[in-house]
């Protein structure tokens, strides 16, 4: 689901077939409006697309608008649903976390940034796809969590029946420096990452005390690889203010990082 983040935004769906190498583009009659920075992940058991939040940008302006919509794509009959519920839900964000949770069926939400305070977030959610009823599971004030995180990765490790949550820009309180009053918040690429354990909704701080790790970045691309039971980190941004890309690839096998040499990548 596309973007061009300075002065419009994408509404288009595609499909790529490994097989062929080939991408399709796939019409339907309704959809999601245009937005960046949503996220979206893959229902196993239902084999459904499920996507959240973002940013829309109106065709007309460039003042981008925060979404709390919920929509789902289904291959088999192409088409998106849009299974919103008028009833509680994750406050309309962008730059979130999602994964899906195979042992029970939900998707689960963590972070972001709510544009309506101007802060980062450090709640957890779940989705229930058979109700389209949302939970809130943290509301990021309990102890043991990590800082406020926008643009981290939210990736299901099934070989450890977890979720990890991977680096991304994290907010701390520039008070002290700045002098008394309201809090200050900044944000820094974080090399951290947390086990989130989805059914009892809780952190657990993995991030190792010796190197090698990951740099800090945001904006990086993850996946888990059933087959190695290894997640996989590429690239990202370097630094907040300078938005340096990197196109270093890691390898984390629940412990420990190591880096992956190729002599060929992106």
């Amino acid at each position: 689901f596309g973007e061009n983040w300075f002065d419009s935004a994408f509404g288009d769906t595609w499909e790529w077939d490994p097989a062929t190498g080939k991408w399709s583009k796939l019409v339907a009659a309704t959809a999601p409006s245009a937005r960046f920075d949503s996220a979206m992940v893959w229902d196993s058991k239902r084999s459904r697309a499920v996507l959240f939040g973002g940013l829309e940008v109106p065709p007309a302006g460039l003042v981008a608008i925060p979404k709390q919509d919920i929509w789902e794509w289904d291959p088999a009959n192409p088409g998106w649903t849009n299974r919103t519920p008028t009833g509680s839900k994750p406050s309309a964000r962008y730059g979130h976390g999602m994964a899906y949770d195979p042992g029970r069926g939900l998707i689960v939400l963590a972070g972001g940034f709510d544009i309506t305070t101007g802060n980062g977030l450090a709640d957890v959610w779940d989705w229930d796809p058979t109700t389209a009823a949302w939970t809130q599971r943290l509301t990021g004030s309990e102890p043991n969590l990590p800082a406020m995180r926008i643009y981290a990765s939210l990736v299901t490790d099934s070989a450890r029946n977890l979720l990890d949550l991977v680096a991304g820009m994290a907010s701390f309180d520039q008070s002290a420096s700045m002098g008394p009053g309201n809090p200050q918040y900044g944000y820094a690429p974080s090399a951290e990452i947390w086990d989130l354990d989805p059914a009892a909704a809780a952190f657990t701080n993995r991030t190792p005390t010796q190197k090698p790790w990951p740099s800090g970045r945001d904006s990086h691309a993850m996946a888990f690889c059933p087959a190695t039971g290894k997640m996989y980190v590429f690239g990202g941004l370097s630094d907040a203010m300078l938005q340096v890309p990197l196109d270093d690839l890691w390898e984390w096998d629940g412990t420990s990082w190591v880096e992956v040499q190729t002599d060929v990548r992106p």
